[in-house]
């Protein structure tokens, strides 16, 4: 016997049509989801574009050596200490560059410099304070705002020994990667929001001058960031001794101050800022684009001229862990040297 199929949706035991309808929503959502990633990866208005995966060290290319004075304590906590790392026969005052390391508010230490960063001391001829700040833990051990302040706290030390320091207190520039990242734009977007109140009165007389930040892969919006799948929201809920690790248990309040772009105002200092496009802990469509287009607009970049735009972000080929590989490192020196300079403000 012959059997006769009528069409093909017979022979295979269900219907075409609803298969048919199926793969049209599945690629229509993927459509919507390409075009809305691509819609959050384009530069906001009055930011400069930084080309990914142009001007780049190689991977293996070491900073040259620099002189490093270790363990100098801006406070009493044995956390609260600085590394110094200067351009070997320097003489006068340099330029300073704050780093704040990574770890999640929860781990790291300041030996962790980036080579990227180091690369500058003896290029641009500036030196590297790389400070120590208070770790966040379980059961509410430092919490927010304690790394913040002592971000302040270390500021502050090291504008009031500027003169023995060698240091230029009014070219202060801060840096940070990731969790660093974090507090270098909140400590810039937010000048003494965060001070201690029981500082020594020279401290509290000492007033930081911050020209720029260089904010690589940080945490912009706490909220959104606690979302995240994955270890994220641990982070997040530690940082800020939530009651639990849903960042829906978070006080509101705490939630909006440690975030960026709450504080952003029209005195904010130029920034650049450099996120990972594979980077799914701090995803540039919630952290990175959104921080940059609030950033020019409290800046009022939108309605400069091209060259006097202080904010500048690249979208790096990279995940979270971007270097000196990835990072559009002449992009990043022709920004500093614009800053240091005066040039942008």
């Amino acid at each position: 016997m012959t059997w006769a199929y009528r069409d093909e949706s017979d022979r295979l035991g269900f219907p075409a049509a609803p298969i048919a309808v199926g793969l049209a929503c599945v690629v229509l959502v993927a459509a919507v989801v390409y075009v809305t990633r691509r819609h959050h990866d384009t530069t906001p208005a009055g930011v400069v574009n930084v080309p990914a995966g142009t001007g780049t060290f190689a991977p293996g290319d070491r900073p040259p050596t620099a002189q490093v004075i270790a363990g100098l304590a801006y406070g009493p906590d044995p956390v609260q200490r600085i590394d110094l790392y200067r351009p070997p026969g320097a003489r006068g005052r340099l330029p300073v560059m704050v780093y704040l390391h990574s770890g999640g508010w929860l781990s790291g230490g300041r030996d962790q410099v980036p080579d990227f960063l180091l690369q500058e001391v003896t290029r641009a001829n500036i030196e590297v304070a790389s400070v120590g700040y208070r770790l966040s833990g379980a059961h509410g051990v430092n919490p927010f705002p304690a790394a913040p302040s002592d971000v302040d706290r270390a500021l502050r030390w090291l504008t009031a020994n500027s003169a023995f320091l060698a240091l230029d207190p009014t070219r202060v520039v801060l840096s940070g990667t990731s969790a660093g990242g974090h507090l270098a734009a909140l400590t810039a977007a937010a000048p003494g929001a965060f001070t201690d109140p029981v500082l020594p009165a020279a401290l509290l007389k000492a007033t930081p001058h911050v020209v720029g930040v260089i904010d690589a892969v940080g945490p912009s919006d706490l909220l959104s960031m606690g979302r995240e799948p994955g270890i994220a929201a641990g982070m997040v809920t530690s940082f800020l001794a939530c009651s639990s690790t849903n960042v829906a248990s978070c006080d509101a309040a705490k939630l909006r101050a440690a975030s960026v772009t709450t504080h952003l105002t029209a005195s904010a200092p130029p920034a650049f800022l450099v996120y990972g496009r594979k980077d799914t802990l701090v995803p540039p469509s919630t952290q990175g684009t959104p921080l940059a287009r609030d950033w020019a607009r409290a800046r009022g970049d939108d309605t400069r001229a091209p060259a006097e735009r202080g904010v500048w972000y690249e979208i790096a080929d990279d995940g979270h862990n971007v270097s000196q590989a990835t990072i559009n490192m002449d992009a990043l020196q022709r920004w500093l040297a614009a800053v240091l300079s005066g040039h942008l403000r």
